[in-house]
């Protein structure tokens, strides 16, 4: 066969060209893909001792306000820890770029027949989080830096995630998901008429959350801990609020029944002093702990006389509070 009239056989080699270097990095994505699972490809029927089963567990934080997948905007690092059937400590390591960049955690477990459980923080950052005793799952604790039972500042998205599973012996591949929650919030408190910080002349308006919030176990189940006060970020104003005193609190996760209370003071006089998730619970977006675990940010607006007007979790919500001075 001759060659094609009119060029049309350089045309077509130059497109083939082309497409070479987006054909290069489709393999090179499908080669990183499928590359875990042959890792282990080394031993042999014969000798398994050096037999491997991957694991690839991709991670997950849809359970926001949002509903959509937010791991890669929220979290930075994260430590993994990898516990046997009856929760010993395999292996703790961090999360490598890789992982972060593919979202996906990339295990070898030995070959036999086995059960695992693989608990994950994401941010766990040591300025912010202490996380001690994880020799076993029953052991860990996860808790608050504070001074003197002091808690300020900022604390940054804590995301904690667990997934369990069984291996067949058969070097069958484990492909799952790591689903993970927040264990943060952020309180803010609104003081309508509170021009400047002070209530009156030289008398300042000053809050605080106090309770046991601050000690977690490896499933991110709360424990009884020492009382801790956590101490609010006092802002000029809130957009909409700029004669209003504001406070934002950051704290660990709420759950119902916690003892965690907002206290308002007036130089040394108590002039508010309530259970906070009860008052969270009179928004109507809040009636679950699922809501709870769901939703991070809140906002109490109190009036002049420290009574209660209104609740903002999804949009601002009236409340009719008894009370208030």
């Amino acid at each position: 066969m001759g060659r094609v009239p009119g060029g049309f056989e350089e045309r077509i080699n130059k497109k083939l060209k082309n497409k070479r270097p987006m054909y290069c990095k489709h393999l090179i994505r499908v080669l990183l893909f499928i590359l875990p699972f042959f890792v282990a490809g080394g031993c042999t029927k014969e000798d398994t001792s050096d037999c491997r089963t991957a694991v690839r567990l991709q991670l997950s934080y849809t359970h926001n306000k949002e509903g959509r997948d937010l791991f890669k905007e929220v979290a930075t690092c994260g430590d993994i820890l990898l516990y046997n059937g009856d929760g010993t400590l395999l292996e703790r390591r961090a999360m490598t770029a890789q992982e972060y960049e593919t979202a996906t955690l990339q295990l070898m477990v030995p070959l036999e027949k086995a059960s695992y459980t693989v608990v994950f923080w994401a941010n766990l950052l040591t300025e912010n989080y202490v996380l001690d005793s994880e020799a076993t799952m029953q052991s860990m604790r996860m808790s608050l830096q504070h001074e003197q039972g002091q808690v300020s500042g900022v604390l940054p998205d804590l995301l904690h995630g667990v997934s369990s599973f069984a291996t067949d012996g058969q070097r069958t591949p484990i492909e799952q998901t790591l689903s993970m929650r927040n264990l943060t919030n952020q309180v803010n408190v609104i003081l309508e008429g509170a021009m400047s910080g002070t209530r009156a002349a030289g008398t300042a308006y000053s809050m605080q959350l106090t309770g046991s919030n601050g000690l977690y176990g490896w499933a991110a189940d709360n424990f009884p801990g020492e009382s801790l006060n956590y101490v609010p970020i006092y802002t000029p104003n809130i957009a909409g609020y700029d004669k209003a005193l504001c406070g934002t609190f950051h704290t660990l996760h709420l759950w119902p029944g916690s003892d965690l209370r907002l206290m308002i003071f007036n130089g040394s006089s108590v002039l508010y002093d309530e259970p906070l998730v009860d008052l969270l619970m009179q928004s109507p977006d809040i009636n679950t702990e699922d809501d709870l675990w769901r939703y991070s940010d809140y906002y109490l607006r109190f009036d002049s006389n420290m009574m209660l007007t209104a609740i903002k979790v999804l949009e601002w919500h009236d409340i009719d509070t008894e009370g208030g001075l």
